[in-house]
């Protein structure tokens, strides 16, 4: 606790010092080494605002230091653990491990991802086996997030955490064999790293699954490993947990006067450990007391200082009154020199000042201009439903007029299309206004790619009949992304109305989905038949250099939401010609699920 103080205290001098000199990341790493030691002094709140401040000097500093947003919600993270909120912890590193791929877009930095994968791995673990009848689902998602654990801890070579990794999974595991694989792989990593600590704890792990098992006899063994080594790494609260199990598996095999021995020990070593945690809570306080009353000393005096420094420079400015009365004359021929400089500075800041208003003056035409580009947008988007209401608003009063029946009837369907139209583009401007204000972010969770094509494509299902337009689906049922599944419905939507606007009668549009490495490729195929190079380069086109007139359906507004859906993802969304030759193919990239 000592070294921890010393270094609490050399920290609070070096963040002086960074933030004295301008340099960003020596204060932002400062900031985390004060947040991580006032934790280990048991100090959560000052913890707690160390790395609350961490995250607001990291938000606010250059792209390349983003990453110390993730490393601040880890440590809030580990805060709230601390003080038992977990469903706060959990806040947190969601957000952590949505910030991942826009922060670390090239995994340059694997060690952000296992520690966020570790936080929620032992989270959710923990709340598995403490639930005598876990849901389903969150069994799923404990193991999800322990593979994802073991599969960066793999890829960093962190043997410490690969062995965790193996523990979280082997708890998770409801088959024998199952956790009995993952449990000897914890082991056998530890034993080579000579944590016998940790050792005991994968033993007594064993042990415990054992004796749920009712595999009274391993249960017996495995606890009894576990107690041999807490000898070479004490642990009374460890040790009370493994004699506990080794109690209850010597009673079920009809051992009851060890097994009486065995729990009478666990209860001694586990008053025994009460006492001693109680002491460290009070050595804690008394450390962090003393911290207090030393910063309080330093503060009284940095006081006692600067009312010196300041009566200091009182008599300095008599001095310099007097100086000042004696030589007014040379002040004054000095003085002719100095209006002269001034003026100098003065033309130059007014040159610089005149330029910046140029600069100014030319964004500003550019955002303008942008301005009426997207408006030009919207009303040309708007157009065509506006249109095909008129036109059918006369069809209708026509037929009623000749009261004909029949044709009512099929109009019904083309004004519910003309409808669903109208629906989509104002979901469209809603979720592009939406996004231009900053207010949609994607929450990204894991998503089946099958289910998603299956129920766009049912959407569409009635409108492709009514055209006489086939709607297939080709994806293999295993294939998982990452995703906002809100903004990924949206972009399917935009792209599998536009193939149904494209496509001509006794036509098909064909969903698929194929992975690559660590991408998922959505694709969304008509047979419309091929665009000119010239116009596929527009629409790869963003909003301030799109024309309008070169458009040829209402796909702008839909295609721009689309392709900046895709980008908040960490996706991307592409153009191009069908490798057959009969239509356009649209492709949709999401990360995909480990």
């Amino acid at each position: 606790m000592n070294d921890d103080a010393t270094a609490l205290r050399l920290a609070r001098q070096a963040l002086a010092l960074a933030r004295r000199h301008g340099f960003e990341r020596g204060e932002l790493m400062v900031l985390s080494d004060l947040s991580r030691v006032s934790s280990s002094l048991q100090d959560l709140p000052q913890a707690e605002r160390w790395a609350q401040e961490l995250q607001r000097r990291a938000w606010a500093t250059s792209p390349a230091l983003q990453s110390f947003r993730i490393v601040a919600l880890q440590t809030l993270a580990t805060v709230a653990v601390a003080q038992q909120n977990e469903p706060r912890a959990l806040v947190y590193l969601r957000q952590a491990l949505a910030l991942l791929p826009k922060v670390d877009p090239q995994g340059r930095f694997p060690l952000l991802s296992l520690l966020t994968y570790y936080g929620l791995s032992e989270i959710y673990t923990s709340r598995v086996t403490n639930l005598p009848h876990p849901a389903d689902s969150l069994t799923r998602l404990a193991r999800l997030y322990a593979g994802n654990f073991a599969a960066q801890a793999r890829q960093c070579g962190h043997k410490d955490m690969l062995a965790n990794a193996y523990l979280s999974l082997g708890r998770l595991s409801h088959q024998t064999d199952s956790a009995a694989y993952y449990l000897s792989r914890a082991v056998g990593l530890y034993r080579a790293m000579s944590h016998l600590g940790k050792e005991s704890y994968a033993y007594a792990v064993w042990a415990d699954m054992a004796l749920l098992n009712r595999q009274y006899l391993l249960a017996e063994t495995k606890a009894r490993q576990a107690l041999a080594l807490t000898h070479s790494a004490p642990d009374p609260i460890q040790e009370s947990e493994v004699r506990d199990i080794l109690a209850e598996a010597l009673v079920a095999t009809g051992r009851g006067a060890e097994a009486y021995r065995q729990a009478k020990r666990a209860h001694q070593l586990h008053d025994s450990a009460t006492q001693l945690n109680n002491n460290a809570q009070l050595q804690a306080l008394q450390v962090q007391f003393d911290t207090q009353q030393k910063d309080g000393r330093i503060q009284a005096l940095t006081q006692q200082q600067a009312a010196q420094r300041s009566r200091a420079r009182a008599q300095q400015q008599q001095l310099w009154f007097l100086g000042i009365a004696l030589t007014i004359v040379a002040v004054g021929a000095a003085a002719v020199s100095v209006l002269a400089l001034r003026l100098r500075r003065s033309r130059a800041q007014l040159a610089m000042q005149h330029h910046q208003l140029a600069a100014q003056h030319e964004e500003l035409t550019h955002t303008r201009a942008t301005q009426d580009r997207l408006y030009a947008l919207v009303a040309h988007d708007l157009r065509s439903p506006v249109v095909a209401f008129a036109g059918l608003a006369d069809l209708l009063h026509s037929y009623v007029q000749q009261q004909d029946t029949e044709a009512l009837t099929n109009l019904g369907g083309y004004i519910r299309q003309a409808a669903r139209n109208l629906s989509e583009l104002l979901d469209n401007l809603l979720n592009w206004a939406l996004s231009q204000r900053g207010e949609l972010l994607p929450v990204l969770q894991p998503v089946r790619v099958q289910e998603l094509l299956a129920e766009t494509a049912a959407m569409y299902q009635h409108s492709a009949a009514e055209a006489r337009i086939r709607l297939a689906i080709e994806a293999p049922v295993e294939l998982g992304i990452l995703a906002d599944p809100n903004m990924t419905r949206t972009i399917l939507r935009n792209l599998v109305s536009n193939a149904l606007k494209a496509t001509p009668k006794d036509g098909k549009v064909t969903l698929r989905a194929r992975r690559e490495t660590n991408r998922i490729h959505l694709q969304v195929t008509d047979t419309g038949g091929k665009l000119s190079p010239e116009m596929l380069s527009q629409l790869e086109m963003d909003a301030a250099r799109l024309r309008v007139a070169d458009l040829t359906h209402s796909v702008g507004l839909g295609l721009l939401l689309s392709r900046a859906f895709a980008r908040a993802q960490g996706g991307t969304l592409r153009l191009a010609n069908d490798a057959t030759g009969l239509g356009v193919c649209a492709q949709l990239d999401l990360p995909a699920i480990s």
